[in-house]
């Protein structure tokens, strides 16, 4: 099943309210359609007579051995799209070699989930005494690096999924141990922290345990560069799947110049509009470590539960090594200079 079958079959089979939750963009969407838009611009440009026959597209990513350069990215309240939820991803992502992102405010609790290569992502709150609960919890349940999202101080004006801020019946498990924040579906997201600055990524930093700090929704060099300044790890270029600002510029469009001003000194990954092997490729070719799929998995999560995402993750990792035959490369080493 393709891409564009498998999301309208995850259509057909979900609410409306929900399918467009998953789907929907920021006001006018141009930011969502842009992210795809900007991988459909690069061509690729195959060396021929590599003797790539075998290549291996396994990865390193801030300590975690990866299959491909891929993670599930941070995506909240899964058992909206499917009574299995985090569990399905997080297990199919295991069994597939790839990495995993827990949001915030998933629907199951984070010292639930396993895996090799697991991540937390985080929303500061207007309680830091509960960030700093929810980073030790994280620390002690294993999970290998924390993730900041900074483009999300306000919840971006999103037309389309509008509709499933009503009751679910799901709750933000993470945040059951709070009682003044309030767990129900879409209920934190009044605590989040509005006045986010830089300081409060140092402050993440020294909270963190020693575990890598990747700051999230990053779009400008400068941005990048500040972000190694006060101690991240890695950064993740991104427009929040486009769900933010409706005009923000595509992450791909501004991926090498980010990569040229970190120069090495932090890990770079990206997401928006990854759907394919090609969009893998192209992003590490451009400089990125690693991409975190979104969309896909939600998609795959609600046809067939933890089966289908392991198929569509395991069908990824194939994917990416019959590309890398056909361009020539046999470790993503050789991917610099095949992307047009």
């Amino acid at each position: 099943m393709e891409v564009e079958e498998l999301a309208a079959e995850a259509g057909r089979v979900l609410p409306v309210e929900v399918a467009d939750f998953v789907a929907g963009g920021a006001d006018d969407e141009v930011a969502l359609a842009g992210n795809l838009a900007a991988f459909r611009r690069r061509t690729l440009r195959p060396r021929v007579l590599a003797g790539a026959a075998d290549p291996d597209p396994a990865a390193e990513v801030l300590g975690c051995r990866l299959a491909a350069p891929v993670l599930v990215a941070p995506m909240g309240m899964q058992r909206l799209v499917r009574a299995e939820g985090e569990h399905a991803t997080s297990g199919a992502a295991a069994g597939s070699g790839l990495g995993f992102v827990l949001a915030t405010g998933s629907s199951v609790p984070l010292e639930d989930i396993g895996g090799r290569a697991r991540w937390f992502q985080l929303y500061l709150l207007t309680d830091r005494g509960v960030s700093a609960d929810l980073v030790a919890r994280a620390v002690d349940a294993g999970y290998q690096a924390i993730v900041l999202t900074v483009d999300a101080p306000v919840v971006g004006h999103r037309p389309r999924d509008r509709r499933s801020r009503g009751g679910t019946g799901w709750r933000n498990a993470n945040f059951e141990p709070y009682p003044a924040i309030d767990a129900a579906h879409h209920g934190y997201v009044s605590a989040i922290r509005a006045d986010i600055g830089w300081p409060d990524v140092s402050w993440l930093v020294s909270a963190a345990c020693g575990l890598p700090v990747v700051v999230k929704g990053i779009l400008r060099p400068q941005d990048a560069v500040r972000a190694v300044e006060h101690g991240a790890a890695g950064v993740v270029v991104s427009n929040h799947g486009g769900r933010q600002l409706g005009r923000a510029v595509a992450p791909l469009d501004v991926l090498e110049s980010i990569v040229d001003a970190v120069g090495g000194r932090a890990a770079v990954l990206l997401d928006g509009g990854v759907r394919r092997a090609a969009d893998v490729l192209t992003a590490v070719a451009l400089g990125a470590d690693a991409v975190l799929v979104g969309r896909l998995v939600m998609w795959a999560l609600a046809v067939g539960g933890q089966e289908r995402v392991a198929s569509v993750l395991d069908g990824l990792v194939a994917d990416t090594r019959r590309t890398m035959t056909l361009l020539g490369a046999r470790t993503l080493a050789d991917l610099p200079g095949l992307v047009g």
